[in-house]
């Protein structure tokens, strides 16, 4: 979810219809939320995958666009 959508914590940020920012800010936190998951037990590091759809899709790709080590797929 992203931040200060939908009650999530934090505050929505408004990008005035700038996809490229947004991905790459989307990205940022999809990269600290693998590297919390990964500090996990029961999470294998090593084979992640990141799915979203409509938005949360676009922020995925954008994830997979920095080809994140142990990043094995992205779905749109």
């Amino acid at each position: 979810m992203m931040r200060g959508y939908s009650g999530s914590s934090g505050t929505l940020r408004v990008y005035d219809r700038d996809l490229l920012a947004l991905g790459n800010d989307s990205a940022s936190d999809l990269d600290d939320i693998i590297a919390f998951m990964r500090k996990r037990p029961e999470v294998d590091g090593s084979r992640i995958v990141v799915a979203g759809e409509n938005l949360g899709g676009w922020n995925s790709l954008a994830l997979g666009a920095r080809h994140p080590a142990g990043v094995k797929g992205v779905v749109s």
